[in-house]
């Protein structure tokens, strides 16, 4: 079975980490992995109704982070920010790629095939309906956009000219069904024939009307735009070292106690996407959508489940070791921030949301964000950027990657390079995307 490539889900809208919150603390300055059982256990309420959550919570036991994880190196990775002259004039005909104009033919008449711009008025019964007027539109002739007869009731015409098509909409008719079958009218203009897509020259004059003078010399803003690539590559360069560090540090089995507690947040909040998306029975939502059986779904759940919990005891042992923790003012701010965004008053009206949709400790849902965070922005601050040309690409029939699939050209000096085109691993990228799973074999 192909293994599904299940992204990390974000809760709610903000820059919380979903995966790597899988631990239980009640005292947010507590450092990582000192979780308390009794804290544990006390830390949801024992009238959630939710007795898989409370046993699961009542199985958690102390643990040391550096007992699980062989830290690697995670200070010192290089993040090449190099920019090639080839790569800032790429940059400069995506822009100008980006700002064509199309020529405007102002005569002549229309026939099957031309793009036409048009200004149409839709009416029934003599009155105009919502939708069905526009002043300046683009229709390909021939493309069936528009209901049977209208495109084809354009042929012939001339620049300039308007004609009235008598009409029906289809019935069915899917996009509005209170209009199917009826009669509607429709007053069309052909405004011009569009003709051939003009790219611009990069000038002085493009570059003045594009930032509204800002600039003004198209060298002056070559060495923006170069500027911009560079610091492209490094905020990509930077993300790559820290998802270098999750993916290439090495992790011992993981506690099972984790490894349920996370298996019980994955799963509701994939059963609260199913939900989002209109799906009352989570196994149609599994067949139809994912393409996956539920028997597949349990086994990639346990898989993701114990990945994600690899990454959480990686981040915290960094954690441990740097002696980053999270102040009670950063707990609050992060708190005030979550319970806005879900419009909620108080806190334990966001405790209890959290217990009844994400099946979790809820302050372990802010923490855990928290020194994720601030363990990602700790390796991107320790890491070393470097300006160098890429080493060109071994030929295929080269052996160029090592048995553990790291490339040999990864490691300088001792050190680890990344670029901004890291190399995807079993653990998925540190993101808060929220695309669906690859289909199962």
């Amino acid at each position: 079975m192909k293994l599904l490539n299940w992204k990390i889900i974000t809760i709610i809208g903000c820059v919380s980490l979903l995966s790597l919150a899988g631990c239980v603390n009640a005292d947010p300055n507590k450092p990582s992995g000192t979780e308390d059982k009794k804290e544990a256990e006390s830390n949801t309420d024992s009238d959630s109704g939710d007795a898989e959550l409370e046993a699961a919570l009542a199985a958690v036991e102390d643990y040391n982070p550096e007992d699980y994880v062989e830290l690697t190196d995670y200070k010192g990775l290089e993040v090449n920010v190099y920019v090639s002259d080839d790569d800032v004039d790429s940059a400069i005909m995506t822009l100008l790629s980006q700002n064509t104009t199309v020529e405007q033919i102002k005569e002549g008449t229309v026939k099957e095939g031309d793009t036409v711009n048009i200004k149409f008025v839709g009416k029934m019964n003599g009155v105009e309906f919502d939708g069905g007027t526009a002043d300046s539109y683009d229709l390909e002739i021939g493309s069936h956009s528009f209901i049977d007869g209208f495109e084809d009731g354009l042929i012939g015409m001339s620049v300039g000219d308007t004609k009235t098509l008598n009409l029906k909409f289809p019935d069915p008719y899917q996009t509005n069904p209170d209009y199917s079958g009826k009669p509607v009218d429709f007053d069309v203009t052909i405004n011009y024939i569009n003709g051939k897509t003009i790219v611009p020259e990069y000038n002085d004059e493009f570059v003045k009307t594009y930032t509204n003078g800002e600039y003004t010399s198209a060298e002056e803003y070559k060495k923006v735009i170069k500027e911009q690539l560079i610091e492209d590559k490094r905020t990509s360069g930077q993300e790559a070292a820290f998802n270098t560090v999750l993916s290439t540090t090495k992790v011992n089995d993981a506690p099972e106690f984790l490894v349920n507690i996370m298996k019980l947040r994955l799963d509701a909040s994939y059963r609260q996407m199913a939900a989002s998306n209109g799906f009352s029975d989570f196994n149609e939502f599994l067949s139809s959508k994912w393409e996956i059986t539920e028997e597949q779904y349990n086994e990639e759940l346990v898989n993701k489940a114990n990945i994600y919990v690899q990454q959480k005891l990686v981040t915290e042992a960094i954690a441990k070791k740097e002696n980053i923790e999270v102040t009670d003012e950063e707990y609050k701010e992060s708190l005030d921030q979550y319970m806005k965004n879900l419009n909620l008053s108080t806190e334990e009206e966001f405790n209890d949301y959290i217990v009844k949709n994400f099946r979790s400790e809820p302050k372990s849902i802010i923490r855990d964000a928290l020194i994720t965070e601030k363990v990602m922005q700790f390796v991107k601050d320790n890491t070393v950027e470097i300006d160098t040309p890429p080493t060109p690409a071994p030929s295929e029939s080269a052996d160029s990657d090592t048995d553990d699939g790291t490339s040999d050209d990864a490691l300088k000096g001792g050190k680890a390079t990344v670029d901004d085109k890291s190399s995807e691993s079993d653990n998925e990228e540190v993101t808060a995307d929220k695309d669906q799973p690859d289909k199962g074999d």
